[in-house]
């Protein structure tokens, strides 16, 4: 390997160090961007062999990383979804919002 395939995969090996210290995430999508940068080093990794066989490791991290990010996108948006369908976040959002609507037009009348 050259010196620049060894630059960027210590690149990635720190961004997915950095990516597993993160605390106040979701565990899935932590896991699925640690998968990301692993496919990426991957491919990486096997671009110097400037080969068929090197392509065709390079395709199939590629294709992997398209699967992970495609179940990081549906985590996402099932998530969003089950936000917006909770009765009782839409209701503690709704009460927050007439408890602050209610105190200022208490500090309207106090004034």
């Amino acid at each position: 390997m050259n010196a620049i395939t060894h630059e960027v995969l210590d690149l990635l090996q720190t961004a997915r160090d950095r990516v597993a210290d993160l605390d106040d995430c979701d565990e899935l999508l932590v896991r699925a961007t640690q998968e990301l940068i692993a496919c990426a080093a991957e491919a990486v990794a096997a671009f110097p062999r400037g080969s068929v066989d090197g392509a065709r490791e390079a395709l199939s991290c590629a294709r992997g990383a398209a699967a992970t990010a495609a179940f990081a996108v549906r985590h996402l948006h099932d998530t969003a979804v089950r936000h917006r369908h909770d009765p009782a976040r839409t209701g503690q959002h709704a009460s927050g919002l007439r408890r602050a609507a209610s105190a200022r037009h208490g500090v309207a009348h106090s004034g």
